[in-house]
């Protein structure tokens, strides 16, 4: 008798252990979407201080989460604080290293720091099926034009020069008499 009484207790046990993570499990989803709702509600209303407060809880409390992380980021890209939206966006290409729109939005917060060469380097790693790729590839040929004119800026410089002196031959040359 002693045998199935003791059996009959770890089985309640075990069913009530089993059933405590279940609900916290449950508890848990439900703060994480509480959390990430109202962060999202003030984002939307543009109040980016106000979200990035809950996306700071969140990411406190659930730091494998890399949507508390991208939605935290995407608060600083917006008030332009680009080396913590940098440093989140990391974060999250940490977690999932295939997560483009972090990819994307790092080498945007690049940018706009004025960090071209490291925003160079991280748009030529965005995959070209990517949405937001050819807008990424018109930042990229920009910033190329604007490394080949800052490396030749003299023979820019001497063209316009040359082109001021032939624009003054030629008004001289034509000038009309009365």
């Amino acid at each position: 008798m002693r045998n199935r009484e003791l059996r009959k207790l770890r089985w309640v046990v075990t069913s009530l252990i089993i059933l405590t993570l279940v609900l916290s499990t449950f508890n848990l989803r439900s703060e994480i979407d509480s959390l990430y709702q109202k962060g999202n509600e003030q984002f939307n209303k543009n109040q980016f201080d106000s979200a990035s407060v809950y996306f700071d809880e969140l990411v406190s409390e659930f730091p494998l989460k890399k949507e508390g992380y991208f939605n935290r980021g995407l608060c600083f890209y917006r008030l332009q604080q680009y080396d913590k939206a940098i440093s989140d966006f990391e974060k999250c290409i940490q977690i999932d290293s295939v997560f483009k729109e972090a990819k994307f939005l790092k080498a945007l917060s690049l940018q706009k720091k004025g960090e071209l060469k490291k925003a160079y380097t991280e748009f030529e790693k965005l995959n070209t099926t990517y949405t937001g790729y050819n807008g990424a590839n018109k930042h990229v040929r920009n910033y190329q034009l604007a490394v080949i004119l800052s490396k030749n800026w003299y023979y820019m410089l001497a063209i316009m020069f040359m082109i001021i002196i032939l624009f003054a031959v030629v008004a001289k040359t034509y000038t009309f008499k009365r």
